[in-house]
């Protein structure tokens, strides 16, 4: 049991940081889109 929860731990530890990074991807394309299209680029 405990060998299973210690992997299951890890694996949502691996996914709240997958999560966190494709999120913070997202506001980074956001924020860069919203720029161009402030200046008018876009």
């Amino acid at each position: 049991m405990t060998p299973l929860f210690a992997d299951f731990r890890d694996f949502l530890a691996v996914v709240a940081k997958s999560f966190a990074f494709s999120m913070a991807l997202m506001c980074v394309a956001i924020t860069f889109f919203a720029g161009l299209q402030l200046i008018g680029w876009y």
